[in-house]
């Protein structure tokens, strides 16, 4: 299923940088065209943490939920941008 952005979100694109408090939506970038990426600003370049890898997406990006996992005492969910 797909569905859009309403405001502008921020994800972390590493799985290892999931934490307690952290989002638990995950952002692929690997599969997803240049097309899709168009709405994706990878801030972490400019962070005062670019540790956490993060990620910001434009209002109205397409977004396409690829898996949904339990792990130990919380869900993830791994979603990739999709092309109009």
């Amino acid at each position: 299923q797909c569905y859009y952005t309403n405001s502008f979100t921020s994800f972390t694109i590493d799985r290892l940088l999931v934490y307690s408090g952290n989002a638990i939506l995950m952002l692929k970038t690997d599969t997803c065209s240049e097309e899709a990426k168009k709405n994706l600003a990878n801030i972490w370049k400019w962070s005062r943490f670019s540790h956490e890898k993060e990620a910001l997406l434009a209002v109205g990006a397409k977004l396409r939920v690829v898996g949904v996992h339990y792990y130990g005492s919380k869900w993830e969910i791994d979603v990739e941008l999709a092309d109009e």
